[in-house]
C-alpha cells in the first residue's frame, strides 16, 4: 500500500475516533442534564432549600466532568443525620455527636425535656452542647405527638402517633419546618435529635421519608462507628413531594411501630 494512502487511512480512523468520543461525552452530559431536570421537576417553582442543593449538585457534576474526575453526590448534598438520646449520659451523647462530626443539633421533640433524663432538658442541653463546640436549635414545627384526623388517609399506620404525624406532614407548618431544616443542613453538619434510640420507632423516620423524597440523604447514627442509611417506608405512596401511607391491598393490615414511653412523654 502506498505511503500516502496509508497515512490517509490512519487520519480517517483518528477523526472517526474523535467523533465517537465527542458523541459519547455529549450523550453523557445530556443524560445527566435530563436526570437533574427530572428531579427538579418534582419541586414547586419556589427555590426551596432542596432545589438549591440540587442545583449545586448539577453545577458541581458539570465542573467535575471538565476536570475529568467524578464527584460523589454526597459531597454536593450532605447527609442529614438523626439520633435519639435515649437513656445515655450527657457525656455519652456528646461523644457520639463528635464521633460523627456533628456541628448543629436540631431538636425535634415537641416537649424538649425528660423527667427520666433531665440532662437533656432544654434548660441545660444547649449550653452543654455549646461548651463542646456544637450549636442547638429547637425546631418545634417538626415535633411529634400529633393527633390523627378523623378522615386520615394514612391508616396503614396502626400506631396513632405515627398516623397523626403522617397527617401533619400535609400541612404548611410541617413544610416550613422541613424547609428550615434543609437550609440549616447547608450551613453545618446537622443531627436531628429525638428521644427514642431506634429510628424506626420514632417520628424522625417519617421526617427522613420527607427528606428522602426531596433528594436529601439521611443517615441514622447507631453507634460511635456506625450509622445506617435511611430506607423509605415500604408502604409509602409518593406523588411528587407528597407522601401518604394508605391502607390498601398491597399493604400489611397490621402495620405498627410501637413507640417507647419516653418518646411518647418526651
Amino acid at each position: 500500500m502506498p505511503e500516502r494512502e496509508h497515512h490517509s487511512i490512519d487520519r480517517k480512523r483518528s477523526v472517526d475516533r474523535g467523533r465517537t468520543v465527542r458523541k459519547r461525552r455529549s450523550l453523557g452530559s445530556r443524560s445527566r442534564q435530563d436526570a437533574t431536570n427530572q428531579i427538579l421537576s418534582l419541586f414547586p417553582p419556589k427555590k426551596t432549600g432542596a432545589v438549591i442543593l440540587l442545583r449545586r449538585w448539577r453545577n458541581s457534576t458539570s465542573r467535575s466532568c471538565v476536570r475529568g474526575s467524578a464527584m460523589r453526590s454526597s459531597e454536593a448534598t450532605p447527609s442529614i443525620l438523626t439520633l435519639g438520646h435515649s437513656t445515655r449520659t450527657l457525656e455519652g451523647l456528646i461523644r457520639l455527636l463528635k464521633a460523627h462530626g456533628v456541628e448543629l443539633v436540631v431538636d425535634v421533640r415537641t416537649i424538649p425535656r425528660s423527667k427520666r433524663n433531665p440532662q437533656f432538658n432544654q434548660e441545660s442541653l444547649p449550653d452543654s452542647l455549646r461548651t463542646s463546640g456544637m450549636d442547638y436549635v429547637h425546631l418545634k414545627e417538626l415535633g411529634g405527638l400529633r393527633h390523627p384526623e378523623v378522615d386520615s388517609e394514612n391508616k396503614a399506620w396502626r400506631n396513632l402517633s405515627f398516623r397523626g404525624f403522617a397527617d401533619y406532614m400535609q400541612t404548611a407548618e410541617f413544610e416550613a419546618g422541613l424547609e428550615r431544616l434543609i437550609i440549616l443542613s447547608q450551613e453545618k453538619t446537622v443531627a436531628v435529635l429525638c428521644a427514642e434510640a431506634l429510628p424506626w420507632r420514632c417520628h424522625r423516620s417519617l421526617i427522613a421519608d420527607a427528606l428522602t423524597v426531596r433528594g436529601i440523604p439521611v443517615e441514622h447514627i447507631m453507634t460511635e462507628k456506625t450509622r445506617t442509611k435511611h430506607v423509605m417506608t415500604r408502604w409509602a405512596r409518593i406523588e411528587g413531594m407528597k407522601i401518604a401511607y394508605p391502607l390498601d391491598r398491597t399493604c400489611l393490615l397490621r402495620v405498627d411501630r410501637p413507640m417507647a414511653k419516653d418518646t411518647l412523654k418526651q
